[in-house]
């Protein structure tokens, strides 16, 4: 049936209003939907509310080209590759093979863009719009790692999850080192990092700032350790909480001369031992407590009462079984930052990163249960891993940053004898000066030094059945491991024959 006007008032003209089209008469405009607006330009609609419109849109707006089909919205997340980018969030009107990234959220059912009139669907509309209230985001652009965390694992329908270029330097990470570079120095920290360390005290920096957990996963050689002391240099004056290291009893030792000689300003406690207080008044006036791994199951408790600001993993694939003691313990304790050390993030399998990134982010790759399930050990599920994973896991190779390194990098380690070990030295250090009186000094050094590189080379017999893996024996492999599953050579120098064999 043809529309009848039942009118006289003066026609409706076409008019563009804010970002959309409406219907004019007189001095007066009216928004009219973008349905509508399709009929009057395809469907040889006439009328409007009772009154004569006598054009189409497009002849009265002649630079507009009208779309007859409603565009598509979404919502596109670029993740940057590079850990200096921020992540973007993007609104993305598409029709055919047409798209355009779009600034802000439609206020009506219609959008127009350069030349181009779109309808679009108000049900999509509504859906993004309640999506980002419940996301908590008020703005697109870019957003904080968390929100981006957030939404890549969502599972919106309207959300497209892309990557963007690796970026060869980043400002973003430049600006906040310098930012944060007065505040190291004013708190007594004393190393001159090179740039890539710069980078990484900056990225770790930011991710703490989001309150978000990480995994540190540089090579071996290229500096963990003092980017970490950076990191609880710049939090100690903001939080005041003491900061948890749980390291292989190895290396305690090298922990606390790496922060004597980093920032002497740190009031560090080894934890370990028959002597270790049980006290948390006591610990809670050093800035760091240093301990083992065991040490943490057995004092489990004690750590449980504490308030961490940080706790460090080192060797943290030491939890890469989530159903061992250790890896229970130290997921227990209340903390504002995780963060785990390992140059070897994945061994033997994934559940290996899911159990350490537990730690780190609990939750981000969800329950065990489902990982497992989801998760099979290939490669094109450790692709999908590495996506989710990757802004929250830091990992520089020494080919990588060979320019910013010197030819040579010498990393002595401080080793701590075991009890036993104490105990054999004690007795063969008065065995020697029993026997051999006033020439007991000249003999004790050699044979001294043979005990400390192996007791075992000594062919004593009070050595004979003693434990291959003394605390420097043990350290050696925990080397080793980490150079042999990254596939890179070594060589090894020693001062006798018999520790060759």
């Amino acid at each position: 049936m043809n529309e009848q006007i039942i009118s006289n008032s003066p026609a409706y003209e076409w008019v563009l209003m804010e970002n959309c089209i409406g219907l004019k008469k007189g001095t007066t405009q009216e928004a009219i939907s973008a349905a509508d607006i399709v009929r009057f330009e395809y469907k040889e609609k006439k009328i409007f509310n009772g009154i004569e419109v006598r054009s189409r849109p497009s002849e009265k707006l002649k630079k507009l080209k009208i779309n007859r089909f409603p565009a598509k919205l979404s919502l596109e997340l670029e993740m940057p590759m590079d850990k200096g980018g921020s992540p973007l969030l993007k609104l993305v009107i598409s029709s055919g093979d047409w798209s355009k990234v779009i600034k802000s959220l439609p206020e009506s059912d219609q959008l127009i863009v350069k030349d181009q009139w779109f309808s679009i669907f108000k049900d999509d509309l509504v859906e993004i719009q309640k999506f980002l209230k419940k996301m908590k985001i008020s703005e697109l652009g870019k957003i904080s790692l968390r929100h981006a965390l957030d939404l890549s694992l969502s599972g919106f329908d309207f959300l497209n999850v892309t990557e963007s270029e690796v970026t060869e330097d980043s400002e973003d990470l430049k600006f906040l080192f310098t930012g944060t570079e007065s505040t190291l120095n004013d708190a007594g920290f004393k190393a001159d990092l090179y740039h890539y360390q710069q980078k990484g005290v900056a990225w770790l920096n930011s991710i703490a700032n989001e309150g978000l957990g990480c995994i540190l996963a540089d090579e071996m050689g290229l500096g963990k350790t003092v980017q970490i002391i950076a990191l609880l240099t710049i939090f100690k004056q903001k939080w005041g909480l003491p900061a948890l290291v749980v390291a292989r009893s190895t290396i305690l030792e090298n922990w606390r001369r790496e922060f004597k000689k980093f920032n002497e300003n740190m009031n560090v406690l080894i934890h370990r031992g028959p002597k270790r207080t049980g006290f948390p008044s006591k610990i809670k006036k050093y800035d760091v407590i240093v301990t083992t791994y065991d040490t943490a199951v057995i004092d489990q408790g004690l750590f449980g009462t504490i308030e961490w600001g940080f706790i460090i993993l080192d060797e943290a694939q030491d939890i890469k079984n989530p159903e061992t003691e250790r890896a229970i313990a130290v997921k227990s304790f209340k903390r504002k930052i995780s963060v785990a050390v390992t140059g070897t993030p994945v061994e033997n399998r994934l559940l290996d990163l899911w159990s350490i990134m537990d730690f780190a982010n609990p939750d981000l790759l969800g329950s065990r249960k489902t990982f497992e399930a989801n998760s099979v050990d290939s490669e094109q599920s450790a692709i999908e891993i590495e996506r989710v994973v990757s802004p929250l896991m830091l990992r520089r190779s020494i080919n990588e940053v060979a320019k910013d390194l010197p030819e040579k990098i010498i990393v002595p380690q401080a080793i701590n004898m075991g009890t036993n070990e104490i105990e054999l030295y004690e007795e063969l250090r008065q065995k020697i000066k029993d026997q051999y009186g006033r020439s007991a000094p000249l003999v004790a050094t050699g044979k001294l030094r043979q005990f400390c590189v192996h007791p075992s080379i000594l062919k004593e017999e009070m050595f004979e059945n003693f434990v291959l893996e003394t605390e420097k024996y043990l350290r050696l492999t925990e080397i080793l491991e980490e150079i042999v599953s990254g596939k890179q050579k070594v060589i090894i120098f020693t001062s006798y024959n018999a520790m060759s064999d």
